[in-house]
């Protein structure tokens, strides 16, 4: 039955080529290392060609680097800030989002479970990493609803409110010195983290907001360097 739903959604994928689509709005990528990256996109307007050019930013440094990568997709809604953006695809950016949050969550464990049993095997918990509104919203994941190896926030920002996990986990704050909206909140985010005993990697890189392929060189570089352990045994679809 899942071989041939996974048949079905790939004749309409939204995935760029080497990337595979999840039953649930999304795609994988395999990696033959044992790094995960559980990723988390900016705000996308509601075509399919905004999430595989995103995606294909990715592609270069995660291939390199030999890391499975997971990306769903946000749902429509949730950038309710201007009515411009009612359809377009995002995260839960506010900590009085929480029945949306749980909804989200519980998709992100799904996602996770099914590209185990794709894979037959056990994966490590992620580094969980987000662009823009799905930084915030990766922040919110550092109150630990979610294990996770470890954070990335790519000019995103602390969502206000958030009450981070008493045990500090690495994270890695990727900047734009041209960023005139997110990279004030990005420094002060650092300085958070500090205050409360995590200690950030923090890359301040040149030009503005929108994605650079940079962004993933230390993304990839950061996800190598931490401790990824094999996990041993093989899923079984049916007992998960």
């Amino acid at each position: 039955m899942l071989t041939s739903l996974v048949s079905l959604l790939a004749a309409a994928s939204p995935c760029p080529a080497g990337w595979e689509p999840l039953t649930s709005p999304g795609c994988f990528r395999r990696g033959e290392g044992p790094g995960v990256v559980l990723y988390l996109h900016g705000m996308l307007a509601p075509n399919e060609r905004a999430f595989a050019r995103e995606l294909g930013f990715i592609t270069p440094a995660a291939v390199e680097a030999q890391l499975t990568l997971i990306a769903p997709r946000g749902a429509p809604g949730l950038c309710d800030w201007a009515p411009e953006y009612k359809d377009w695809w995002c995260w839960p950016s506010a900590k009085g989002r929480e029945p949306d949050t749980t909804i989200i969550i519980e998709r992100l464990v799904e996602s996770i479970a099914e590209v185990e049993r794709r894979l037959d095997r056990r994966l490590p918990a992620p580094l969980i990493a987000g662009y823009s509104n799905g930084g915030y919203f990766t922040s919110l994941l550092m109150e630990g609803r979610l294990p996770a190896t470890g954070f990335a926030v790519l000019h995103g920002g602390l969502v206000s409110g958030v009450t981070l996990d008493e045990r500090p986990r690495p994270i890695l704050l990727v900047a734009a010195e041209g960023d005139t909206i997110q990279r004030p909140g990005m420094e002060a985010f650092r300085r958070a983290l500090t205050e409360r005993h995590w200690t950030p990697a923090f890359v301040l890189r040149k030009k503005e907001h929108p994605l650079e392929l940079e962004d993933f060189t230390h993304l990839a570089s950061f996800a190598r360097r931490l401790s990824w352990k094999p996990v041993g045994g093989a899923t079984s679809a049916a007992g998960r």
